[in-house]
């Protein structure tokens, strides 16, 4: 109760607020009072919870000030005079909570002509809007905006003739009472909303760190710091070296495996050995016949050895000096091991340790080559130089002994090879436009090539004396200078030409072939035997290099034998001007030819400047090649292996010529199985397929499902606390609105497995990313719901603990009945627990109303029952009834309700309306029908129907027992006696 004088004491206001529910916004309404000093007028209005005149309006929200806003932490109060009057007595209070954190108080007072209101705030921390309507023919001339007192630290937010506003301080009014019917609220934590709001999804940014998609353009390690090199030392140098050829490819082989056999046969020349038996067998069958036929037509003696002599001789040469393998993938094999196991043992142990590190170039096996090659490309605009050494022996393949010198009768060529491909390619049969190793001068049919060393079958126009060192070029068309279609005449040294004149310091007289003749067979096979089999020791020097207008390099190139390894005894020196690629592939070569004896080098110094190229790493997507990231530039040395992988445990290594990045991890993508991951510099880009990663969807699926794992146990929380109290006011809704989330939950998971399972075509980068934020997104949202469950379990705990007792007695009460259907909206419609501790406070004030109206009732029920003096045994049947409702006659029986109780009135008023004679009082008839009228007055005191037809009934009774005699009437009830003794003796004798 507070007490608010105004206006100079002409106006005295008395408010005693009452709360009820109006919508979603509680309304405070007061019973007031004025007064007008000198007997002007006195009015009084009473405005309660049940009682609120229908035509008061709540507040528009345009009629609050503009300064007022949801996080307001002031008091203001606003002045206004309107110009249309309000309804008489129109009082209006109410409160809405604006955010949840504050709840702000909207109070409109309307003043008509005949009195004026004020109101005042119902919080600290309230809005509070006066507002004052006045008629020009009002009696009352004062203003009551002008009459109210403004405190001094208050703020003008607005002062206009028709409205003032003021902002007041935030400290707690102590006379401010609080409502009677508040109650503690439920407390606005996050933790009790009934709907959550899921959290926003987007598709994870590509993680990019530690991968090859960090940065647009990387230098590998020896692009950056290794260009230039020097290597010393043999055991250093061929560390940067490639063997290459079949006995490398067929080394350490099992000889049953496919791959080697096919590789065996196809160094032999055959696809099987029955086809190379069946060769053999033809040729030698040819050849009998053949000499069989020549001696006859000669007519000189045969005989059977001169002519097997002959044959075989004869098959020898058909067969281009095929052996006669009974088995020719373990001969292959055999020469093989044993080629590589002289390397490492024989020859180290017949020249000094440090001389060479030996590698078995080719094996004893025809028409073999191979090649010791640098792992990348070399710049020879720099210029480089290289040293090492080489030797052609026999073996005996069974002993593995290397053969006296005159085992050894000659070769295909040896010498150190230029060319512009890549480092891969030399030594292998693609090098050659005849797909063969085994190449006039060794570099026949190869585009663009170097040879400086050594022509061993000198057969062709243009080929150098074996005994002579050379240099020979070949043309963009693979043929040699000085020979057929190539630059130069043969014998005329010229650019790309040229051969020394001496062979250990002695003049050779024919130095070169003029013509396709093999007329220099005498110095192959003394090269072979003599220098060659003892060990050739070689330096390569590029020197002056110029870059010419086309993008080529001009150079001097030197190459000089020795036959020492301490390079002091010359066998011969050649040198020449060479124009070539800038960017060239550079090894040491060796091929045997028909004669098949094993080639063994090696290289001791290497100096020189590694050629670099970029390689071009893209990410694809899909059948369109859509571009997933940018592309990145790898800077390489040309030949350096780039390996990209998508091993999310492998980290990026870069180790010599082979370098490895992780490739980046983009959601919802995963690298194709079939995607090329590797390239080698030089040789071309990479572009690395992506393909859909179905694993990132159903992982959204299945976290989903987690989360309705969650959202089943919730309800399974519920339903216990519900089975372990079933009486719990509201928690049955909240079951309800579980299960609608459920439902939803259901629903989502549903769409999400339609993205997950694959069926949706996703064709663009943008599809793929668009799903897999919908999926994300989906799941986010089916989270938001099990939170949602959660927090449905907290609220139906603070429900349960702050409940409210709704009795029997006051089960029949509307408002009651209202206010309980109200909070179950509120549970269903997911409205918040500030909502709901709103409408419990509403409910407990119906209760409170409903338990005073029931008192009521049993007070007015005590009144009837003391002033009805009518004895007789119906009306004492209806007050007993009425005991029994009111629960005097048994405290423990509190149930009926105030409806019970009034219908209990009534019926006593009409019972007490019936004549009973106490003639028929005793009529067996009568005392039943006022039996039956009891017990429904006791048992369903307002079924007025059955009630009504009891008394009428009674009545009847009563009507007919006053017209029997007294003579029959006590003959009556005899009879009635001797009946029901009858019937109880029949009873009696049944049981």
């Amino acid at each position: 109760m507070r007490q608010f004088n105004m206006n100079k004491g002409n106006f005295a206001v008395k408010s005693h607020y009452k709360m009820y529910k109006a919508g979603k916004r509680w309304v405070v309404a007061g019973m007031a009072t004025l007064s007008l000093l000198g007997g002007l007028m006195m009015v009084s209005g009473d405005a309660s919870a049940d009682g609120v005149d229908s035509s008061v309006a709540p507040v528009a929200d345009s009629q609050a000030p503009a300064e007022t806003t949801n996080n307001a932490t002031t008091n203001s109060v606003v002045l206004s005079a309107s110009a249309t009057p309000a309804p008489a007595s129109s009082v209006s209070a109410e409160v809405s909570a604006t955010s949840e954190s504050s709840v702000v108080s909207s109070v409109v007072v309307s003043s008509s002509v005949a009195r004026s209101v004020v109101t005042e705030s119902v919080s600290s921390t309230s809005s509070v809007s006066v507002a004052v309507s006045s008629d020009a023919s009002s009696v009352v001339s004062q203003s009551l905006a002008s009459s109210v007192v403004v405190p001094a630290d208050a703020v003008t937010v607005k002062d206009t003739e028709s409205e003032k506003a003021y902002a007041l301080g935030t400290t707690p009014d102590a006379d401010t009472a609080a409502p009677d019917s508040a109650v503690t609220a439920v407390p606005m934590n996050a933790a009790y909303t009934s709907s959550t709001k899921a959290k926003s999804a987007s598709v994870p940014a590509v993680s990019t760190s530690g991968t090859i998609a960090a940065s647009s353009y990387i230098k590998t390690d020896s692009a950056q710091n290794h260009t230039s090199f020097s290597y010393n030392g043999s055991s250093q140098v061929n560390n940067y070296f490639n063997q290459t050829g079949d006995i490398t490819n067929l080394s350490d082989v099992d000889v049953t495996n496919s791959s080697f056999r096919s590789g065996a046969y196809s160094m032999v020349g055959v696809t099987s050995q029955s086809a190379y038996d069946s060769s053999l067998a033809s040729s030698r069958n040819y050849y009998t016949s053949y000499y069989t036929s020549y001696y006859k037509a000669t007519n000189k003696s045969i005989t059977s050895s001169s002519l097997t002599t002959s044959v075989s001789a004869a098959v020898s040469a058909a067969m281009s000096g095929k052996p006669d393998y009974n088995d020719i993938p373990s001969s292959v094999s055999n020469a093989i091991k044993t080629a590589n196991s002289v390397a490492n043992k024989v020859l180290p142990s017949q020249s000094k340790t440090d001389d060479i590190d030996w590698k078995a170039l080719v094996p004893e096996v025809k028409n073999e080559g191979g090649t010791l090659s640098y792992q990348s490309q070399l710049d020879v605009l720099k210029g480089f130089e290289i040293k090492g050494g080489y030797r052609l022996v026999s073996i005996d393949q069974t002993t593995g002994a290397v053969r006296a010198s005159t085992s050894v009768t000659g070769a295909q060529a040896v010498g150190v090879v230029m060319a512009p491909v890549q480092p891969t390619v030399m030594g292998t049969p693609s090098i050659a436009g005849s797909n063969s190793l085994n190449n006039n001068d060794a570099i026949a049919t190869i585009k663009n090539a170097v040879i400086a060393g050594r022509d061993m079958y000198v057969n062709n126009a243009g080929d150098v004396n074996s005994l002579l060192v050379h240099i020979r070029q070949t043309n963009d068309g693979g043929y040699l200078a000085g020979g057929k279609n190539g630059a130069g005449t043969a014998g005329t040294t010229d650019a790309g030409y040229a051969w020394a004149t001496e062979a250990n310091g002695s003049s050779v007289a024919k130095t070169t072939n003029t013509s396709n003749t093999a007329d220099m067979t005498d110095g192959t096979k003394s090269a072979a035997q003599g220098d060659m089999y003892k060990g050739v020791y070689f330096d390569y020097k590029w020197e002056n290099p110029t870059l010419n207008a086309d993008g080529t390099v001009t150079a001097k190139l030197t190459y000089t034998e020795y036959s020492d390894s301490a390079m002091t005894k010359v066998i011969g020196t050649v040198t020449n001007t060479l124009t070539v690629d800038r960017y060239m592939a550079v090894g040491l070569y060796a091929a045997n030819g028909g004669n098949g004896n094993s080639f063994f080098g090696g290289i001791s110094y290497f100096q020189g400047t590694n050629a670099t190229a970029d390689v071009n790493v893209s990410y694809k997507f899909g059948k369109n090649d859509d571009t997933l990231l940018p592309n990145t530039k790898i800077n390489a040395v040309v030949g350096e292996k780039i390996k990209i992988t998508d091993a999310k445990t492998t980290l990026s290594s870069d180790s010599g010529m082979s370098v490895t990045y992780v490739a980046p991890d983009v959601p919802g993508f995963k690298i194709d199985p079939s995607s090329v991951m590797s390239a080698i510099a030089g040789s071309g880009d990479l572009a690395i397929k992506y393909v859909v990663n179905q694993d990132d969807f159903t992982d959204q699926v299945t976290n989903a499902k987690t989360a309705l794992q969650a959202i089943d146990d919730s309800i399974a929380d519920l339903q216990a606390m519900i089975d372990k109290d079933p009486s719990s006011i509201d928690v049955q809704s909240v079951l309800t609105k579980m299960q609608d989330i459920r439902k939803q939950a259901v629903d989502k998971i549903a769409a999400l497995q339609t993205i997950a399972d694959g069926s949706v075509d996703l064709t663009t980068v943008a599809d793929v990313q668009d799903a897999l934020q919908k999926i994300m997104q989906g799941a986010n949202d089916v989270s938001a719901l099990a939170t949602d469950a959660s927090n449905q379990i907290d609220l139906a705990k603070e429900i349960t603990k702050n409940s409210v007792s709704i009795n029997k007695n006051i089960s029949d009460d509307n408002d009651v009945m209202t206010a309980k259907s109200k909070i179950n909206e509120d549970i269903a419609s997911g409205q918040t627990a500030e909502d709901i501790a709103n409408d419990k406070v509403d409910l407990e004030n119906k209760v409170g109303i409903a338990t005073q109206n029931r008192k009521e009732a049993i007070s007015k029920a005590d009144e009837a029952v003391a002033s009805n003096t009518i004895n007789n045994a119906l009306v004492d049947g209806a007050k007993s009834a009425l005991s029994v409702l009111t629960g005097e006659s048994d405290p423990k029986d509190d149930s009926h309700t105030k409806t019970d109780i009034n219908a209990g009135v009534d019926n006593l008023a009409k019972v007490s309306a019936v004549d009973v004679p106490k003639s028929v009082m005793n009529v067996q008839d009568v005392i039943d029908a006022i039996a039956k009228v009891t017990d429904l007055l006791t048992k369903d005191p307002t079924n007025t129907a059955a009630i009504d037809q009891a008394l009428q009934g009674l009545k009847d009774k009563i009507t007919q027992a006053s017209k029997l005699s007294p003579a029959l009437v006590q003959l009556h009830q005899l009879l009635q006696m001797r009946r029901h003794r009858l019937m109880l003796a029949i009873r009696t004798k049944r049981l």
